[in-house]
């Protein structure tokens, strides 16, 4: 007796229509939404200030349920979060260890920290030190976003600004360009050539100070 599936023709036919119908959309838009969540949770974990997560999930966010029918019956482009709570959510000393997420692949997760209304100051010395450690995240996500971040923030400075840290910079950089990941060797040429220009410079005492080529 036959107890086998035979591949019949309705079966044959609903594999040829589900070809046809091509990705599934709700699927995908299920995914992107569960990736976004995770990459909040994480966040939020590393930076261990679980209030900021809640924070992230009450900003607004482009959704196919913003049409005109619904911004009637509710703004769905405002927070609820009231903002006597922002300083509570993402408070001061947080907002440093944000500058990478700014260049996170995930849009709409830099979307959801701009919208906290979270301002970083552009300040070596508020920023470098937690840049320094999340270039060696365990994460490829955070630390291919501060790959990018360094090359803005390193780019230019003065030795003055970053002698505390050069030597652990420097570490990190040549770890990485042993990384494993795909991810990473995609992006951290750039990286390396921006650390040897900006060594080159600081230790030129053509482009410096005597004392601080010296010193580098």
């Amino acid at each position: 007796m036959f107890v086998g599936a035979p591949d019949t023709a309705a079966r044959q036919e609903g594999k040829e229509k589900a070809g046809m119908a091509g990705p599934n959309s709700l699927k995908i838009a299920a995914k992107e939404r569960v990736d976004l969540l995770k990459d909040l949770m994480f966040l939020a974990r590393e930076l261990s200030h679980p209030p900021f997560f809640v924070g992230l999930l009450d900003q607004p966010a482009g959704s196919v349920w913003t049409g005109e029918i619904l911004r009637e019956a509710l703004d769905l482009q405002e927070p609820c979060m009231p903002s006597e709570l922002q300083s509570h959510l993402c408070p001061e000393t947080l907002r440093p260890k944000l500058y990478p997420i700014f260049f996170h692949p995930n849009g709409p997760l830099r979307q959801a920290v701009a919208a906290v209304g979270v301002e970083v100051s552009q300040g070596v010395a508020a920023q470098a030190n937690n840049l320094v450690s999340t270039l060696g995240n365990s994460r490829v996500s955070i630390r291919e976003a501060s790959v990018h971040a360094a090359q803005v923030l390193f780019r230019g400075q003065m030795w003055s600004d970053i002698a505390v840290l050069f030597e652990d910079y420097w570490t990190i950089v040549v770890k990485l360009m042993d990384d494993m990941e795909e991810r990473i060797q995609a992006v951290v040429k750039p990286l390396v050539r921006m650390t040897r220009n900006l060594t080159l410079r600081l230790c030129d005492p053509k482009l410096g100070k005597p004392g601080d080529v010296e010193s580098a």
